[in-house]
């Protein structure tokens, strides 16, 4: 049996209007060809992208092109050739891949984009080493701490995203991740310059990091602090 959509009076199949406000009544059988001023619209209106991708692309793109243009151009009228000016090239290519690799496919695919970008920065480090001749120092020292930063950095933000860790775990994660890459640091330095490893000031960032991290984590299992602190900090 109908009810009124205004007022929720129980109506008769034979009941055209509401019998105490007067609401037009329409069944669904009813819904068939034009739609009228209280009828449901027969096509529904698909939601338009409201930031334009290609546009975005375009606009960075032609703004980007012309630093490039202008570098090329006085690096070769003015110097002797085509010398420095790679360095700006390579530069702006880098910031052309940041700034339009999360648009380049319709969907907005995380790890897709990061990984572009985490290529594009290899590949500019790679270039810079090759260009400056001032030995090997991407495969030993570059590449293993921009491989573990960009996992970490990755780690942290599907943690977020997926909303697996929650209130004073976060900023617990964060000290643990910020101990870790301190460490880690210091290993790929050590073993570049002295060929070994002799640890030092990483440890005096990673055990307070740690120690507030543990605390962090004990005071979320006690609902009442978590709320306590939400109030304070407005959060």
């Amino acid at each position: 049996m109908p009810y009124c959509v205004l007022c929720g009076v129980r109506l008769k199949d034979s009941n055209n209007r509401c019998p105490l406000c007067g609401t037009p009544v329409i069944l669904p059988d009813q819904y068939s060809g034009k739609a009228g001023n209280n009828e449901l619209p027969l096509k529904r209106d698909e939601p338009r992208e409201s930031f334009d991708r290609d546009l975005w692309v375009k606009l960075v793109s032609i703004i980007l092109a012309v630093p490039i243009l202008l570098t090329l151009a006085i690096d070769y009228f003015v110097g002797t050739g085509i010398s420095w000016s790679i360095y700006v090239l390579t530069a702006l290519a880098l910031v052309w891949v940041w700034c339009v690799s999360p648009f380049l496919v319709r969907r907005n695919i995380f790890p897709l984009w990061f990984a572009l970008d985490t290529a594009a920065l290899s590949g500019f480090l790679f270039f810079i080493e090759r260009l400056s001749n001032t030995g090997n120092w991407f495969i030993p020292l570059a590449f293993p701490l921009l491989i573990f930063t960009s996992a970490l950095i990755f780690s942290i933000v599907f943690l977020f995203r997926k909303k697996i860790i929650r209130q004073l775990q976060k900023p617990a994660i964060l000290l643990l991740i910020i101990g870790l890459l301190c460490l880690f640091i210091e290993l790929i330095v050590d073993r570049y310059k002295y060929d070994g490893y002799q640890p030092g000031w990483s440890f005096l960032v990673a055990i307070p990091c740690s120690a507030f991290a543990v605390i962090l984590l004990i005071l979320q299992r006690r609902q009442w602090i978590v709320e306590e602190l939400k109030y304070w900090f407005r959060i």
